[in-house]
């Protein structure tokens, strides 16, 4: 286990050099990831971080994979519900996997079958993912299972980091889960209502991660005005005792 944490730690300082020349090295995690741009229905470009693969593959929920040039947009269309986007690269002796996941609201079939399906080197998947329409929450604890070649990966040392700079360590455990609790880290107030998290692992001449979006716990949104209600409640219920007491006898 601390074998494993220290390989990890090694991992993440030392991007790879297509990464380090483009200064990623600044951002807030080192670990491989997919990013995002462009969304709705329309086509999505995704933007690599720590590794420097040539070309991208879409699982969708079910049919075969599509593979396309690492800067090509990609059209999420036809069947719906979760797909998997999934790039890999090799430098310094070391393979870099970066995976993400892309709801498209059309129908389509769950995604159980999906994260199941075993597939060569070292990936982590969500188990589960969200339901539709829902997102990884804040306050709420949720396993990835590591896998090589197919295979379930136990006592790996495993770190969830947040754009919000939390840093969160956990163990996987004889199944290849490993449970982690997505720390309450947003802001109070106004301001953006969702951050990027990245889950990464390693093992020998392996560095793996699965990245997304959070957003805060419902009871943030709901803490403050149920806490003005409570405190006028207060105030209205306390009127007729002070009246009486200010009352002449």
């Amino acid at each position: 286990m601390i074998r494993g944490a220290l390989l990890l730690a090694a991992l993440l300082t030392a991007a790879p050099a297509a990464a380090r020349d483009h200064g990623l090295h600044a951002e807030w995690s080192a670990a491989p990831r997919l990013v995002p741009k462009g969304g709705g229905r329309g086509p999505t470009t995704y933007a690599q971080r720590g590794l420097d693969a040539a070309t991208i593959t879409v699982l969708p929920p079910e049919g075969a994979p599509r593979t396309l040039g690492a800067g090509a947009p990609v059209a999420f269309e036809g069947i719906g519900n979760y797909h998997l986007v999934t790039a890999r690269s090799q430098s310094d002796g070391v393979v870099r996997t970066a995976m993400t996941a892309r709801y498209f609201s059309e129908p389509g079939p769950a995604p159980q079958d999906l994260l199941a399906a075993k597939r060569p080197g070292f990936e982590i998947v969500p188990h589960p993912l969200p339901r539709e329409h829902a997102h990884f929450e804040a306050g709420r604890t949720w396993a990835f299972r590591l896998r090589l070649d197919g295979q379930p990966m136990a006592g790996l040392g495993v770190t969830l980091e947040t754009a919000n700079g939390s840093r969160v360590v956990a163990v996987s455990d004889a199944e290849g889960l490993a449970r982690l609790t997505f720390p309450a880290d947003f802001t109070p107030g106004p301001g953006r209502r969702n951050a990027a998290f990245v889950v990464s692992a390693s093992v020998e001449g392996h560095l793996s991660a699965y990245n997304d979006s959070y957003v805060p716990s419902p009871m943030d949104n709901r803490s403050l005005p149920m806490g003005a209600a409570f405190l006028v409640a207060g105030m209205a219920a306390a009127v007729p005792f002070l009246r009486r007491k200010g009352a002449t006898p």
